[in-house]
């Protein structure tokens, strides 16, 4: 007869942090190949590094001034009585150069997921290197910012395709920008390829699109930009964009071809650049 056991002590640990972060693009969960680290707010070279778990979240753990609380019980009762929560900066890097870094504000410990915006994961942007499908459309352009006479640094650039979808981007430190999309359904069909007789073949299929830019400068630009205030600048009036030297406009409507990528620029700048002028943050 096997001897019955006795549990003397059960302890738990609750994560201070969990973060799912997702491609902006495919909208796969992205685990492997991001550098996360969180410290108290101010204090860098107190830094934590995350693991990643089996489903992709990463997990912080072990950080300055919340090891008591990561032994708390962390059931309904713990969290609701939960008081002195301290602020951390989030900081993600991508070791793939896929994706643009960024940074984050969050009070800790955090239940569940972080939210950003009321959804359970963080955006990340793609960086204007990376590569990608060769069946994705691409949109690029350098955005240059006509008020600091400087890169339009960590911009968002919005594109509206036919049918109402859109898609958004980031620039870089330089202004550069890349978005990354799948094609609209081939002009004329309702289903997508293979087009209806009488339509364009694939090759010769072009698209109208509408694009915005939205930019509040910041002067010196941020090394790493905080994602809440780049996602704040949809809450602002469009920047304005320009066509040519003649004067700016809020939207463009360059024309996609199949196959090809679309470089959006300023009619006869000498840098090939786009010209943009924004509003101060």
């Amino acid at each position: 007869m096997r001897p019955s056991s006795q549990v003397i002590d059960r302890v738990t640990r609750t994560a201070p942090l969990g973060v799912c972060f997702r491609d902006e693009v495919s909208g796969a969960v992205v685990g492997e190949g991001l550098a996360v680290s969180a410290y108290p707010q101010g204090q860098p070279s107190s830094r934590r590094s995350s693991v990643v778990n089996r489903s992709g979240i990463h997990v912080l753990m072990d950080l300055p001034g919340l090891r008591e609380l990561e032994f708390g019980a962390g059931d309904a009762a713990w969290w609701q009585g939960l008081t002195g929560r301290k602020r951390y900066t989030v900081e993600v890097r991508d070791e793939q150069h896929r994706f643009l870094p960024l940074s984050f504000q969050v009070d800790l410990p955090h239940r569940g997921l972080f939210q950003l915006d009321q959804r359970p994961f963080v955006p990340l942007f793609s960086a204007p290197a990376r590569q990608v499908e060769s069946t994705l459309a691409v949109v690029r352009a350098e955005l240059w910012d006509t008020q600091a006479k400087a890169p339009a640094a960590w911009a968002l650039v919005q594109a509206t395709l036919p049918g109402g979808r859109q898609v958004r981007g980031v620039a870089d430190e330089e202004g550069r920008v890349a978005l990354f999309f799948q094609y609209p359904a081939p002009v004329d069909s309702p289903t997508g390829p293979p087009p209806p007789s009488g339509s364009p073949p694939l090759l010769e299929q072009q698209w109208t699109l509408r694009l915005r830019a939205f930019h509040a400068h910041r002067a010196p630009g941020p090394e790493l930009p905080d994602l809440r205030d780049t996602l704040r600048q949809l809450d602002s009036a469009p920047a304005r964009l320009w066509p040519n030297l003649d004067g700016p406009q809020e939207l463009l409507e360059p024309t996609l071809l199949y196959g090809r990528e679309l470089v959006v620029r300023t009619e006869g700048e000498p840098r090939s650049r786009l010209r943009l002028t924004g509003s101060p943050l």
